[in-house]
């Protein structure tokens, strides 16, 4: 029987990521959706908050540049072939 660490890692494997855990990722995605210019509170709505409040203190001291990077690098992860 899977469990949510296997799909997760089955699924960050096929991506080519390799041994992911299901925080890294979803941390991956919402620094993504901030970077794209996501508001806050959707952001936070897509990761299950109630509130802005702890996505704000968790993402708040990233600036827009040091997220646009994480944003590269990821997209460099995920198409190798993607020249910079």
């Amino acid at each position: 029987m899977h469990n949510i660490r296997d799909t997760t890692q089955a699924f960050a494997a096929r991506a080519g990521l390799g041994k992911r855990h299901v925080h890294e990722l979803r941390h991956a995605a919402a620094s993504l959706m901030l970077a794209a210019g996501t508001p806050l509170p959707e952001v936070s709505r897509v990761l299950g908050r109630s509130s802005t409040r702890i996505t704000d203190e968790v993402y708040a001291h990233l600036g827009h540049e040091a997220l646009r990077g994480a944003d590269d690098r990821l997209a460099g992860v995920l198409d190798p072939a993607r020249e910079e």
